[in-house]
């Protein structure tokens, strides 16, 4: 399983989006990151939780209702590199 972006839907929780892969071999092991690069933490449960404060993550399809319409972002390379 490659990594995937789950969401903690708790409102008063200040790490909203999380990198989810679940540990090989091991089907309630979960390694939870920022990204994939960093040292992941592990976490014991049936679905992934969010290891700050304990609500069970959700897909971005699970999250619609919860999380509203995702927001595209423009991004002007030109104008960023000449700032």
């Amino acid at each position: 399983m490659d990594w995937a972006t789950w969401f903690c839907h708790n409102p008063h929780c200040t790490d909203t989006t999380w990198m989810v892969k679940q540990v090989p071999e091991y089907s309630d092991l979960w390694w939870l990151a920022h990204t994939p690069a960093e040292r992941p933490y592990t976490v014991a449960a049936v679905d992934p939780t969010c290891p700050r404060c304990g609500t069970t993550l959700v897909t971005l399809l699970e999250s619609e209702g919860q999380l509203g319409e995702p927001v595209a972002i423009e991004f002007d390379a030109k104008r960023s590199l000449v700032s």
